[in-house]
Formats: C-alpha cells, structure tokens, sequence
C-alpha cells in the first residue's frame, strides 16, 4: 500500500496541474470555456486538502514499526509528470475529418427560426456549423434565402473529392467532443 505521505503529494501534484491549466488558455483543451471557475475551484481544493494532510501527516507521531510502503508507488505521480512535459493537442482537423457525426434535427424537422440580424457593420451572420446544419437541414429552409452566412471551422477533404466545412462540438469535456460537418459546394 502507498503510504498517506505520498497519496497527499499526488493530490497536490494533480491540483497544481489543474490549476496551471486553468490559469492559462490550456483549459480549452479539457473543458469549455465557461467550466473554467469551476477547473479553479477544485484544483485549490485539492491543493488544500493535499497539503493540510501532508502537514497532518508530518505532526502524527511515527509508530515504533513503520513500513513506509513499496518505493514503487511513487510511480503514481508518473501520469502527473507526464501531462506537465506532453501535453495533450488541441482537437482539430484530424479529428474531425475521422469522427464526423450525421446532424439530427429535433423534432421532425421543426423550423429552427429565423436567423437572427446580420453581423453589425456587415452583410453577413456569423453562425456555428451546429446552428446553420439545423437550419440547412430543416423541413422549412426559407430562412437561408437570399442570406449570406459565414461559417469559420476546418476545411477537411470528403472521400469523393470535395471538401467539408467541421467543427469540433464540445458539450462538457474533450471526451464528449463531436465533429459535425457542412458540405462545401464550391472550390
């Protein structure tokens, strides 16, 4: 068994981690953007908890016959070394060239409603890839006519020569990330 010194050492390791990640825009790459607080949050518990029980650790007297534990488990602070020295890409085209999910419109096909009012100053609205497959893929697509739209995402190449249009959708984390893609028309 690992001794309580060093479960305490991990926690404050993987707190510290949590906590340079979301100081800076490293964050993106795990979480939305609007988790941040919370990745703030539970890596200064950790830190708290982890150092108060070093600290509660180092004042307990030692018993007469200690066994400190296998020296191997300071190998659990490995995955810890590694995420600070390699950490991981952000998802980009060759995820979403290669994970591609089908859009589902909600309902039957339900209008999704009107666009919205252009970008100001342009002639254009700016909108997601989700947001303008709903509208494409809709029963009623008069809310695309006549409209200019601009999309930004990966250009990424379809099996049949043309290319697609992805973005990465992330809902919570990076494990729940899904590529969704428009056909490009035109060169």
């Amino acid at each position: 068994p690992v001794n309580r010194l060093t479960q305490h050492l991990v926690l404050v390791l993987v707190g510290g981690f949590a906590l340079a990640v979301g100081l800076g825009d490293a964050y993106l790459r795990y979480v939305q953007a609007g988790f941040r607080p919370l990745l703030l949050a539970a890596a200064v518990v950790m830190i708290g908890v982890g150092v108060a029980g070093m600290l509660r650790e180092r004042r307990r007297p030692a018993p007469g016959h200690d066994h400190p534990g296998p020296r191997v488990s300071w190998l659990l602070v490995l995955p810890v070394v590694v995420l600070l020295l390699v950490p991981p890409s952000a998802l980009g085209s060759y995820v979403a060239a290669r994970q591609a999910q089908p859009v589902v419109v909600p309902d039957g096909g339900q209008h999704p409603g009107d666009l919205g009012p252009d970008d100001p100053g342009t002639d254009h609205r700016t909108m997601t890839v989700l947001e303008y497959s709903l509208h494409a893929l809709a029963q009623d697509t008069t809310s695309l006519d006549g409209r200019q739209v601009r999309l930004v995402g990966f250009v990424t190449p379809r099996d049949d020569g043309g290319w697609y249009l992805s973005r990465v959708m992330i809902k919570c984390c990076a494990a729940d990330a899904v590529p969704v893609n428009v056909v490009v028309d035109s060169p």
